[in-house]
């Protein structure tokens, strides 16, 4: 025996449901203004509360569908970022049974487990954003500064790679610096198909009165001294660094000689994807 909830917009969580039941699927339908299926931009965010007081994320089964089991009072949907849609109308199966968490297929060749970086996945998700710029004539000991202020989610910087013609770079990054001033440098998302607006701002030559708190671990970058193969091409800096939301971070470059610089990076803007617990709304 199955029984099947339903709520709309603008609701945002399901009646109450029977604790008896133990298998879920959720399907969330979004409509245009003529009331017509479309696909919308950005990921839907679907918690789940059970028997207690605590509401917990629940990840995609696949596409437009979440699975899980166990027992469930409520679920919740947050729409936080995902734009290009009228409406929407959500859908939530409760069966008696566990339901399957295998992909169909998985077991006759007709479907498998895919394998990809997190980078491939945030750029398909367009949640995935990259700035670069070069910077020439600088001298021994001096100092470039940028401010990346994080927007209202985490931000995880995936990657920062440092390019330099001279004896090397010391890479240092501090939370909430005092600063005033700053150019607002562009930046890019790695999807044209499907981009998500981020909050997040990239500031170059700030005004630093206080480099705040030490965050991170000094990236040392040594470069070879020899005339035939001075300097360092993309050399990577320590990445997979987790970032808290409406924060300001400095990234300071400190140059070990005089030389001309390139950097790159690229980070991702939303909510982690470990399991969490939420407080009750």
């Amino acid at each position: 025996m199955a029984q099947v909830y339903q709520f709309a917009s603008p609701a945002t969580e399901s009646p109450e449901m029977s604790l008896d039941f133990d298998g879920a699927a959720v399907q969330i339908v979004f409509l245009d203004g003529a009331g017509q299926p479309v696909n919308p931009t950005g990921t839907p965010l679907l918690l789940s509360r059970g028997a207690g007081f605590s509401w917990r994320e629940q990840f995609p089964f696949a596409a437009d569908e979440w699975r899980f089991n166990g027992p469930c009072r409520q679920v919740s949907v947050d729409l936080a970022g995902v734009t290009g849609y009228t409406s929407y109308r959500v859908y939530v199966w409760r069966c008696l049974h566990s339901v399957d968490m295998t992909p169909t297929g998985s077991y006759t060749g007709e479907s498998a487990a895919v394998m990809q970086t997190y980078i491939e996945m945030n750029a398909k998700r367009g949640v995935q954003y990259e700035a670069s710029r070069r910077v020439t004539g600088l001298t021994q000991g001096q100092v470039l500064d940028s401010i990346l202020l994080t927007g209202s989610k985490p931000l995880i910087l995936k990657q920062r790679l440092l390019s330099y013609t001279g004896d090397g770079i010391i890479a240092e990054i501090f939370e909430a610096p005092a600063y005033t001033g700053g150019v607002a440098d562009p930046y890019f998302n790695l999807s044209r198909i499907n981009p998500v607006a981020s909050g997040v701002q990239l500031l170059s030559a700030p005004t630093i009165t206080a480099t705040g708190v030490k965050a991170f671990a000094d990236d040392i970058l040594i470069g070879n001294t020899s005339n035939q193969g001075r300097g360092g091409t993309d050399m990577p800096v320590g990445h997979e660094r987790i970032f808290k939301p409406n924060t300001a971070y400095l990234l300071r470059q400190t140059m070990l000689s005089a030389q001309d610089i390139a950097a790159y990076i690229t980070w991702y803007s939303g909510r982690l994807d470990a399991p969490f617990l939420r407080p009750e709304l």
